[in-house]
């Protein structure tokens, strides 16, 4: 009996650590499916919908047509959020973000932020824009990191780019946006998002 215990030290010292996921409801299964936002009618913030997720659409004067739809084709857990987007001009102010939700970061680390996305129909060039918007401990916005995805496959695909906050950044969000500040028509279904300490 007096061995076992130094080989069960030595289990768990070789045990990896998981890495906090520090997205909540990045798979959107507090949803049900068919929920819905659609702008038009809509116009404004909704953060009621889509637990820690809002829905916006604040662009009235370009008037672009903006969907955020529960559906079951998912590739984590049972739901994914299907986005429909017909913008008309360069210009946006639409999209789904986790203001509410926000999350803390430590500038000295970098992070891998990942997601899995499958292209339904219409356009298919950079038909997806995300960005990590940073904020210092006073809730100013310092910057926006921008990055454009091509989603072509109608199987899910993993997304991942290593992001590293700005210096004095304390917590930021994401946005997704399909279109961003193109002009034509797409729809495609996100879902497994993660934004982890990178290893």
């Amino acid at each position: 009996m007096k061995n076992l215990f130094p080989i069960a030290i030595c289990a768990i010292a070789l045990a990896p650590f998981a890495r906090a996921d520090l997205i909540t409801n990045g798979s959107f299964e507090t949803q049900a499916d068919g929920e819905t936002v659609a702008s038009p009618p809509f116009s404004g913030i909704d953060s009621k919908t889509f637990t820690n997720w809002q829905f916006f659409n604040m662009d009235e004067d370009n008037a672009p047509q903006f969907t955020a739809t529960i559906i079951d084709k998912a590739s984590d857990g049972t739901h994914a959020m299907r986005l429909d987007a017909t913008n008309q001009t360069s210009s946006w102010n639409y999209g789904i973000n986790n203001y509410e939700a926000k999350f803390p970061v430590d500038p000295a680390l970098s992070y891998t932020f990942s997601f899995d996305a499958a292209y339904i129909s219409g356009d298919t060039d950079k038909n997806l824009g995300v960005q990590i918007a940073q904020f210092d401990a006073q809730n100013n916005l310092l910057s926006q990191a921008t990055y454009f995805h091509s989603v072509t496959s109608d199987t899910y695909e993993t997304f991942s780019v290593t992001w590293t906050p700005d210096p004095g950044t304390a917590h930021a969000y994401v946005i997704f946006a399909p279109l961003m500040g193109r002009v034509g028509t797409t729809s495609l279904s996100i879902d497994n998002i993660k934004l982890e300490a990178a290893p």
